[in-house]
C-alpha cells in the first residue's frame, strides 16, 4: 500500500492565520485605549490641591484601573472561547504538514483550515521543532501539536489528547534497488530514526534481536528529515526508518531513493494532539474532523497530496473513543 505521488502538479499554497493579526492588534489597540484612559483621569483629577480632590483621584484612578482589568478579563475570555486556535507544528513532516513557498502546506495544513472554518475560528500555525511540541502544550504557547499523526496510545494520551483520524504504515527510505523490507534485515546496518518517536524503542527491539540470535546490532541513527536524507544518500546511513507517508514523499521527490513497506512492522493509528488542558477543544475539534470524514472532505484532501484515502480510518476517535 504505498502512497501515489505522482499528480503532485494539483498542489497548492495554504495560507494560515490571516485573520490572526486584526485579533491581535484590536487586543493592543483595547489595552492602549484602557491605560490611556487610566492616564487620562490621573492627569485631570491630579491638579487639585485639596485633600478633597486627593480622595477624588484616587477614587477615579481605582475605578479606571479596575474596569481596565475587567475589560481584559472580558478579552482573554473572549479569545479563550472563540479566537484562534493556535497550532504548534514541525514542517518536517511533508507531504502532512511542511513549508511551501514561505507558506504552511500539507494534508494537516489543509484539514487544520477545514476544522478552523467548521467551528468558525481561525488557525495559527506556529513553527516550533519537534521536541519542543509537547513542552509548549504544558506551557499553554498553543492549543494543538501537528507533527504528521503522533502514534495513538497510552504514552501519548498521558501528554495529550489524542485526535486519531488516519492509519499509519511503516516504510524503509533506502537507496535505490535496495529490496530491504523487514526490520529483521536491519542487523548489523545504520538506520538513522527521529528521536523520541516511537521508530527509536522498536529500532532498540530489533537490534536486541539481532544480538539474541547471535547477530551484529543495529546502529541506531537519530536524526531529524534533512540529516536522515543526507547520511543515507551520502552513505553514512544504509536505511532511514519513518512512517510510510513521510518516507514515500520523500522518494517521490528524489530519483536516488525508494520506499519500502515494512511488512513485519504493526500499523498504527496516528493522530492529532491536543492539550490536556483543553478538553472542550479537543471534543470541538474531533466532531468538526469526523463531519469532514463523513463528507468525504478530508478523503480529498488526502487525494490531493497523493495520500491513499482507505488509510483513513472508519470513525474519527479522541482517546480511542
Amino acid at each position: 500500500m504505498n502512497p501515489d505521488y505522482s499528480h503532485r502538479s494539483d498542489v497548492r499554497t495554504v495560507s494560515a492565520g490571516t485573520h490572526v493579526q486584526s485579533r491581535r492588534f484590536g487586543r493592543r489597540a483595547k489595552a492602549l485605549v484602557s491605560v490611556a484612559s487610566v492616564a487620562l483621569v490621573l492627569a485631570v483629577t491630579g491638579c487639585g490641591s485639596s485633600s478633597s480632590s486627593g480622595d477624588q483621584s484616587s477614587s477615579a484612578a481605582a475605578a479606571a484601573t479596575a474596569n481596565a482589568s475587567q475589560a481584559a478579563a472580558s478579552t482573554a475570555a473572549t479569545t479563550a472561547a472563540g479566537g484562534a486556535i493556535r497550532i504548534g507544528v514541525d514542517p518536517a513532516f511533508a507531504p502532512y504538514i511542511f513549508m511551501q513557498d514561505g507558506q504552511f502546506a500539507g494534508s494537516e495544513a489543509d484539514i487544520a483550515q477545514a476544522f478552523g472554518k467548521k467551528l468558525n475560528r481561525p488557525v495559527e500555525f506556529q513553527k516550533i521543532g519537534f521536541d519542543s511540541l509537547i513542552p509548549s502544550l504544558d506551557a499553554n504557547r498553543i492549543d494543538m501539536a501537528l507533527v504528521g499523526g503522533w502514534a495513538d496510545g497510552e504514552k501519548r494520551r498521558a501528554a495529550m489528547n489524542m485526535i486519531a483520524y488516519f492509519v499509519g504504515y511503516s516504510g524503509l527510505l533506502v537507496k535505490k534497488g535496495d529490496p530491504t523490507n523487514k526490520m529483521s534485515e536491519l542487523c548489523g546496518k545504520t538506520v538513522s530514526v527521529l528521536g523520541a518517536s516511537i521508530y527509536e524503542p522498536a529500532l532498540q527491539d530489533a537490534s536486541k534481536a539481532c544480538t539474541d540470535a547471535g547477530k551484529p546490532a543495529i546502529d541506531i541513527l537519530p536524526l531529524d528529515q534533512d540529516g536522515a536524507i543526507l547520511a543515507l544518500k551520502s552513505g553514512r546511513a544504509d536505511a532511514r526508518l519513518d512512517e510510510g507517508g513521510l518516507a514515500g514523499y520523500i522518494a517521490s521527490q528524489d530519483p536516488e531513493l525508494q520506499m519500502n513497506s515494512l511488512t513485519d512492522f504493526e500499523t498504527f493509528n496516528a493522530a492529532m494532539g491536543v492539550s490536556k488542558a483543553n478538553a472542550a477543544l479537543a471534543q470541538e475539534v474531533t466532531t468538526a474532523m469526523e463531519d469532514l470524514r463523513a463528507s468525504g472532505e478530508m478523503a480529498t484532501i488526502f487525494t490531493k497530496w497523493g495520500l491513499p484515502a482507505d488509510w483513513l480510518l472508519p470513525k474519527v476517535t479522541l482517546n480511542g473513543q
